[in-house]
């Protein structure tokens, strides 16, 4: 809220690195909780758990720049140990989606519109690891839902309320391992499809979430998320994470 406030009168090109400024000092007393360096592939027979989850690539004039992308990002990820107590932060991952980098222009939500930019199309990973993290009961640390919902029905490829928009220097996905195993993950991207698995010692808790529509008006849908315990419900019934607010497009 404060940073809306000051943003207008901060020349444009300052903004990035001041948001990138302000994130190192709230993350430093914090630093060893990013430790994201450990590498497992491939996970070996021990790493016996699996949890997998595939979600279609939809063919657009960008889907080809995406797809190289979300490569860039598999390559970053195969084989990326997540230990007990430690934070995943999807930009400490992937660091700048910049073309020094290899990544390529890509769809964006910008302004409440769809817009091309450097890196665009990685919301779909960051939204399947949301996934992962709702089913698997961890500890969910940040995560923003898009401003408006550009999809008719039939377009989908998860459930509205399932999304994690991440913006470098400015919306983060982050998630807390406060399971008792090392998680190992996975990703595989082909034309038609991204699939991110994770790999474990012993079994995640395993939760069924729901993405519950609450409200829905001419100008906008609410949706609340929910998870319980498949085999063992919470005392109170379910945990209830929040809602996430759209503005419609159609």
């Amino acid at each position: 809220m404060i940073w809306n406030k000051l943003k207008k009168s901060i020349p444009s090109r300052l903004r990035l690195p001041l948001r990138l400024v302000v994130r190192f000092l709230s993350d430093f007393v914090r630093l060893r909780l990013f430790q994201m360096q450990a590498k497992i592939y491939p996970a070996g027979s021990v790493y016996t758990f699996h949890w997998e989850k595939i979600q279609k690539i939809k063919k657009t004039e960008t889907s080809q720049n995406k797809v190289k992308n979300l490569f860039i990002c598999s390559q970053k990820m195969d084989g990326l140990c997540l230990r007990p107590g430690k934070i995943f932060s999807f930009w400490k991952v992937m660091g700048s989606p910049d073309a020094t980098s290899g990544f390529v222009e890509g769809r964006v939500i910008k302004q409440e519109t769809v817009q091309s930019e450097t890196g665009g199309g990685l919301c779909q990973l960051s939204g399947l690891l949301y996934i992962f993290a709702l089913e698997n009961g961890l500890q969910i640390i940040e995560r923003h839902s898009h401003s408006v919902d550009i999809y008719k029905e039939s377009e989908r490829y998860s459930e509205l309320g399932s999304d994690a928009t991440v913006v470098y220097g400015y919306k983060d996905l982050r998630f807390k391992n406060n399971s008792k195993a090392n998680i190992v993950f996975q990703l595989d991207v082909d034309q038609k499809s991204v699939t991110l698995q994770t790999r474990t010692r012993i079994p995640l808790v395993e939760y069924k979430v729901s993405f519950v529509r609450t409200s829905d008006t001419q100008k906008t849908i609410t949706v609340q998320t929910f998870r319980e315990k498949v085999n063992n419900s919470l005392p109170d019934g379910k945990e209830n994470l929040g809602e996430s607010i759209y503005k419609k497009v159609f």
